[in-house]
């Protein structure tokens, strides 16, 4: 097929498109800007800027499916007026109407676990309004809703990795005992590939994590170990937001508008659901010492930095202006109501 994917440049979106050009299929790769790869046998670069619905429409022109993997964490003009959520839900409504123009047969979106026990983060909000803005696009949707993802160029993991390699002593706050399911990006590429076509998984959603549920405390041990540096941890009994974002800001090395969010969102677990989980025929996911022991053995990839890491300070971004209100409506106002 002819498989367009929007964040091809991205930590996921990398290692899909080899994984796509391995079993044959053609691939489309969706960039705001040009890309540094030229394009080669199989594969090619459509620049588009996913805020421009004409520009989007022509990207997924001839295309059969497209994979969603867009997040608008980290600002890409100078001058931003919104926050993350706003723009998140502008570009997956443009790709549910450019999806819909072009006819095609699928949208497969990754997300975030979402747990049902406790109120949601904004980040985690977000990802839950990307999904329903996608499935309004008629077209069939189907959603990975995926664990901590793992690899040498993901942001998580890079995170966990400074921090237990820079600090010979941690202070963890509660949230550092929130559960998760950490998955290796390989095992969320062949769960990718599975959907892609399988009329099975059209208009439903799966919950996709590794085989072990551990805190974060636990996650930063056995890294330690794995590295031969293993902090000394206390774990106090308070959340500590505003303390957490900066220390894991500062020696996670991460930006801080991509720290903050995550941070808020591990007030709660996140751990798969028994009952939304992927056939076992679909792939067979490794356990957490598995995963780290893999890429740790990559010691060329983690001097790379990472993709989430990279778009910091005003000399990045364009001298441009984004500008998205919100209006909350109490009394179930229209939008014309409002105008």
């Amino acid at each position: 097929m002819k498989v367009a994917i929007a964040g091809a440049s991205g930590f996921v979106g990398e290692q899909l498109v080899q994984s796509l050009l391995n079993k044959g299929h053609e691939v489309v790769g969706i960039s705001r800007s040009k890309h540094r790869s030229e394009d080669r046998e199989g594969m090619q670069w459509r620049t588009c800027n996913l805020f421009t619905l004409s520009q989007l429409t022509q990207a997924l022109r001839g295309c059969d499916c497209a994979f969603y993997l867009v997040h608008s964490m980290i600002p890409s003009v100078e001058l931003a007026q919104g926050h993350f959520w706003d723009y998140d839900l502008v570009l997956a409504d443009n790709f549910a109407r450019a999806a819909r123009a072009n006819s095609l047969k699928q949208i497969i979106y990754v997300g975030g676990i979402v747990p049902d026990d406790h109120g949601l983060s904004r980040h985690l909000l977000s990802r839950l309004e990307v999904e329903r803005a996608l499935a309004e696009s008629g077209v069939p949707l189907t959603t990975l809703r995926c664990g901590v993802i793992l690899g040498s160029k993901g942001s998580s993991f890079r995170i966990l990795y400074n921090l237990v390699r820079r600090l010979p002593i941690m202070i963890c706050p509660s949230w550092t005992k929130t559960l998760s399911n950490p998955i290796g990006i390989e095992d969320v590429i062949s769960a990718l590939v599975y959907c892609l076509g399988n009329k099975s998984t059209y208009d439903k959603w799966y919950d996709v994590g590794g085989r072990t549920t551990l805190s974060y405390i636990e996650m930063m041990k056995i890294l330690g170990d794995k590295i031969g540096h293993r902090p000394i941890i206390f774990a106090v009994p308070f959340f500590s937001p505003m303390l957490s974002r900066r220390w894991v800001s500062f020696f996670g090395g991460a930006p801080k508008e991509l720290a903050y969010p995550l941070i808020a969102s591990l007030k709660t677990h996140a751990v798969t659901n028994i009952h939304k989980l992927l056939p076992k025929t679909a792939f067979k996911p490794k356990n957490f010492r598995t995963v780290i022991t893999n890429i740790l053995e990559r010691k060329e990839d983690l001097q790379e930095i990472p993709h989430a890491f990279r778009f910091t300070g005003k000399s990045t971004r364009n001298h441009e202006v984004k500008s998205i209100q919100r209006i909350e409506s109490l009394y179930r106002f229209s939008a014309k109501d409002v105008a």
